[in-house]
């Protein structure tokens, strides 16, 4: 009864049964030489006995040492998307590389599946566009589909987090996703095959005004499998709310990060939230990041309404670091028995109470720590608050020639965030800042605070020996009625 499909934006068993993935991330499979104890049996065994039914494993397509997939940078690690970056020098993957790879993907396969429990084997895209690497996903996921054809436990996430690419078109994300399914299905499986939408996997659906080149997002132009004439069969979505930077909002509108996975559940899409958590998707520079439970607590609420599936992002990494990031702290055995406070971090004491029920935790003051974060090193960028879609005047790529001035003098630029107010208070702070950082590695004597709402803020330095006053505010424009940040220097 294991084997899955889709059906009316939900997964069922072959009983008929629906299902809802509860689940968790594992560290990436090129860790160590050997597979991480977080996916031992022992481990799966303790995760599925505290309510999880899936596990997500991340592929290294890139990858330190000898296992990568695709290529790797000559000094070392580097995400997909870099190596076109000058002195990235990339190294292709030998069939020997490619080899190590295969093998640690079928033994997390065969543990997952000899515990009865689901595995997604995530083909780990990050910033790029996954067309460029269609020649060697086709390769690795038909010799997957292959040896697993008949297995109903495993799931294929044929890309992750892309971006600097659209949805539609001959060289898109819907394009690559067709080839990839023509790959598997040809390979005798008819399993579950997860597509990620552009945007680092956050706009499964966006207004239909911004489609004035003609490419549409997931929701309006789904995926055809070839398996059957109904165009959804057995091809699920997802998106990654992290909830620290994706505020859940109520409002009818597709800038809003929860409707965009409403949307797809109305369109008939069936989602399955491969990642997700409390806190934010980047780390700064201390290894530390916001949380959000008010926020995701209100995520997971749709998500029991409208039965969507999830993976916490993450369990447990055997590197010592990410440990806010984590359910379990460094150096913490996944495979005990049982989880005490000291265990866990408060993330994952949050998530252990939502897997079992137990109400363990009940106690932790999840509200009071609803903002946490180190204000004076948080490297926030607009991408990494969920404004990919942001266009326009960027200050800090021009800094600091526009901080010359006269030459800018009286003049209002304009960076569009959204075409509605979906900016908050702690984003606008934390971006605020970010400028305010900048602008004191020319004048130190600047004590200027950012504001804690969103408030014009005015910062008066001495630049070249001349006197400047930049007013940054944020609202609403006039000329096109879009929402974003001005920028004003004298």
């Amino acid at each position: 009864t294991a084997k899955l499909t889709t059906r009316n934006s939900r997964l069922y068993d072959a009983a008929g049964n629906m299902i809802v993935f509860t689940g968790v991330v594992s560290a990436n499979l090129n860790f160590g030489t050997s597979l991480d104890n977080s996916v031992s049996s022992q481990a799966l065994k303790q995760l599925k006995e505290k309510g999880c039914n899936v596990l997500r494993t991340t592929i290294p397509i890139v990858a330190s040492g000898d296992m990568y997939y695709v290529y790797k940078a000559e000094n070392g690690n580097f995400r997909t998307g870099d190596y076109k970056k000058a002195g990235a020098n990339p190294i292709k993957a030998t069939q020997a590389n490619k080899q190590k790879v295969i093998d640690k993907t079928c033994e997390v396969i065969d543990l997952a599946t000899a515990e009865g429990m689901y595995i997604i084997i995530d083909w780990a895209i990050l910033t790029s566009n996954p067309y460029e690497y269609v020649e060697e996903a086709s390769e690795y996921f038909g010799i997957i589909a292959k040896k697993y054809a008949d297995n109903p436990y495993v799931l294929y996430e044929i890309c992750n987090e892309p971006a600097g690419c659209s949805w539609s078109g001959d060289s898109g994300i819907k394009a690559y996703a067709e080839r990839l399914i023509d790959v598997i299905r040809g390979k005798g499986s008819d399993g579950i095959i997860i597509v990620a939408p552009r945007g680092a996997s956050n706009f499964i659906s966006q207004s239909p005004a911004v489609y004035t080149d003609g490419h549409k997002d997931a929701c309006d132009d789904p995926i055809y499998d070839p398996l059957d004439d109904d165009r959804r069969y057995n091809v699920a979505y997802t998106q990654h709310p992290y909830a620290f930077e994706n505020a859940y909002s109520d409002s009818n509108s597709r800038t809003s990060f929860g409707w965009r996975i409403r949307d797809a559940y109305d369109a008939g899409l069936t989602m399955i939230c491969t990642e997700m958590s409390p806190m934010a998707a980047a780390l700064d520079e201390k290894d530390t990041l916001g949380y959000d439970f008010t926020q995701m607590n209100k995520y997971m609420r749709m998500f029991q309404e409208y039965d969507i599936s999830y993976c916490y992002f993450k369990y447990y990494i055997n590197n010592g670091s990410y440990d806010e990031w984590c359910m379990l702290k460094p150096k913490v055995n996944p495979t005990k028995t049982t989880w005490t406070t000291d265990d866990l971090t408060t993330c994952g004491k949050w998530y252990y109470d939502l897997i079992t029920g137990d109400g363990v935790f009940v106690d932790v003051d999840y509200e009071a720590k609803a903002v946490k974060a180190v204000r004076d090193t948080y490297k926030t960028t607009f991408s990494s608050y969920g404004l990919e879609a942001g266009s326009g005047f960027n200050f800090f790529t021009v800094f600091p020639t526009f901080a010359v001035a006269g030459s800018k003098s009286g003049t209002a630029h304009y960076f569009k965030v959204s075409d509605s107010d979906t900016l908050n208070d702690v984003q606008y702070q934390l971006y605020c800042e970010r400028i305010l950082k900048k602008i004191k590695t020319l004048d130190g004597s600047v004590t200027v605070t950012a504001p804690t709402t969103k408030t014009a803020m005015n910062v008066t330095y001495t630049y070249k020996s001349k006197a400047c006053t930049l007013k940054i505010s944020y609202g609403q424009n006039t000329t096109d009625g879009s929402w974003g940040i001005f920028f004003d220097i004298k």
